[in-house]
């Protein structure tokens, strides 16, 4: 006798059981990274957590592609520009790792699918040439899954980030065995919004516009004055201020045939004190928070024999950071321009931004 509807039955529960045993489809880059919109992932730890898991040396982590725009000073114009969807694509999220102490690391990893999930790879890892997985990353159920593959986080404080002459770190943070695996949940992007300007705001003032967005629009300016750039030292009173030469740091981006993305320019630098003056360039390079700057002088630079400013600048480079500061900027790194050439005494230099006469000296 036959049961058709018994038949059906059984046919449903093989397709059911063939659904139920199809393993879940591995998460793509753009699911877990959308094109369109940033992606910001993250997992922050309470006492009671730590305190049952005391191996566990990470208090927080997120997985950032929000826009960072504000806080750069390395444009991502042309990268974007030149994407090329026929081909496999890769995003660089920003990893951040807050430490049970509460320091903050963080660094930039490439991502890309690979055959289970998504593979990370660091453009800067702690050992030189390693070129394996960082992370892996992996969907489960609503959540993220990151799986830690490094000896060390490939991730630096902000301090060493902008003071390192390359992108590696001196004092890598060992991975521990209770901080490889992490389930991170899909946050709203303010979260690491909030992160970010901690992180960039440990040196940096993040309420300042960037240097490059500064260079950027004097660049697109139709008008003459508008081209110009102007940063001053800014006026001290009190005892020695008057032995401290002034410094004007001058830039006319009219000179330049500037591409889509600003990577580097040269400051005209004149140090003034009294009727005296010495002039000499600043050439800076983009990094990704700061401005990583060279200072050189020669012959060429000084102005004549009878200027004894000059001629007391000796002829030699230093290398410095130029970073957003409370005033507008900050120069850190430099002796000679702090006026401090024979002690090789190097401090931060506070620098305003002025209209551009006042850094226009006639030659």
């Amino acid at each position: 006798m036959n049961f058709p509807c018994l038949d059906s039955w059984r046919f449903a529960v093989i397709a059911i059981g063939v659904s139920l045993s199809a393993p879940t489809p591995a998460a793509t880059i753009d699911d877990v990274f959308p094109r369109t919109t940033g992606a910001c992932w993250g997992r922050v730890y309470d006492e009671a957590h730590l305190a049952k898991n005391t191996a566990q040396s990470v208090r927080a982590i997120y997985v950032s592609t929000i826009d960072r725009g504000k806080n750069l000073e390395r444009s991502t114009e042309d990268a974007a520009a030149v994407e090329d969807n026929s081909m496999p694509r890769t995003v660089v999220p920003q990893i951040y790792v807050e430490s049970r102490s509460g320091a903050l690391i963080a660094g930039d990893t490439d991502c890309r699918n690979a055959a289970q999930g998504i593979g990370c790879f660091s453009p800067h890892s702690a050992t030189q040439g390693d070129e394996r997985t960082t992370f892996r990353l992996e969907r489960v159920g609503e959540r993220l899954q990151l799986t830690a593959q490094a000896a060390a986080w490939p991730l630096r404080s902000f301090s060493e980030l902008i003071s390192r002459a390359d992108e590696r770190s001196t004092r890598p943070t060992p991975i521990g065995a209770e901080d490889r695996d992490f389930r991170l949940d899909r946050l709203p992007a303010a979260h690491c919004a909030v992160v970010e300007r901690r992180y960039v705001g440990a040196f940096t003032d993040v309420k300042q516009p960037s240097i490059l967005s500064r260079v950027k629009r004097a660049a697109s300016s139709r008008g003459a004055d508008g081209r110009k750039l102007c940063l001053q030292s800014v006026d001290e009173s009190g005892a020695g201020a008057v032995t401290k030469p002034s410094l004007q740091l001058f830039l006319d981006t009219g000179k330049y045939d500037w591409p889509v993305e600003v990577d580097e320019f040269t400051f005209r630098v004149t140090q003034t004190l009294g009727e005296s003056r010495a002039v000499s360039s600043l050439s800076c390079t983009a990094r990704t928070y700061a401005w990583r700057c060279e200072w050189r002088t020669t012959d060429d630079d000084r102005e004549q024999k009878a200027n004894r400013l000059a001629n007391r600048v000796p002829q030699r480079e230093e290398t410095g950071l130029l970073l957003r500061g409370a005033n507008g900027a900050v120069l850190r790194g430099f002796s000679c321009l702090a006026g401090s050439c024979e002690r090789n005494d190097a401090r931060d230099i506070a620098l305003t931004w002025s209209t551009p006469g006042a850094c226009e000296v006639a030659p």
